[in-house]
């Protein structure tokens, strides 16, 4: 005789790491095994059982869970409806949220370092740079004075001269 959980109206209990959350209020009893449709499901805790459906169910529960998650997590957000997070976000994100479970250590310090030094000033060039580009004045702004920038040093005035200049004919050419 196995010893089965019984089926009231409470769900099946649910597992945190190796230990059963929720023991306590689940009511052990000695009987047969629960017939749930057509599966017929014996002790959740006993792995030996060779009739154990919910064993498997749970190991394929467990590999969708993680593959949902990994989903989500390479999955980027929609440019058109999601705002990005603010770089305050992204320090918090890094410094608290539950990427890693340790709150203090190396791992964490690596991903708070990476946060400050990589991740923060590569989000603020871009968004600079998005901002730059929303506006036709902003960018025809930001050009005139950056050739004039380039014009005004030995370097510039080479650069001007053999690659802007050139390039600039091509597109009036091409566009008038």
């Amino acid at each position: 005789m196995t010893e089965t959980t019984t089926a009231s109206t409470r769900p099946p209990a649910v597992t945190d790491g190796n230990s059963e959350v929720g023991s306590a209020d689940v009511e052990r009893v000695p009987s047969e095994p629960i017939s749930s449709g057509n599966v017929t499901m014996e002790s959740p805790t006993d792995p030996e059982s060779p009739n154990s459906a919910e064993t498997s169910t749970d190991t394929e529960r467990d590999i969708r869970a993680r593959i949902k998650a990994a989903a989500s997590y390479w999955t980027p957000p929609s440019v058109l409806t999601d705002p990005p997070p603010s770089v305050t976000d992204l320090l918090t994100y890094a410094t608290a949220a539950p990427w890693t479970r340790q709150k203090v250590g190396f791992i964490r310090g690596l991903g708070v370092a990476w946060c400050k030094w990589i991740a923060i000033p590569m989000t603020a060039r871009y968004r600079y740079g998005e901002w730059l580009v929303q506006r036709p004045g902003r960018i025809a702004t930001f050009l005139a004075v950056w050739l004039m920038f380039l014009r005004w040093t030995p370097p510039g005035q080479w650069i001007s001269g053999h690659v802007t200049t050139p390039i600039a004919d091509a597109v009036v050419w091409l566009f008038l």
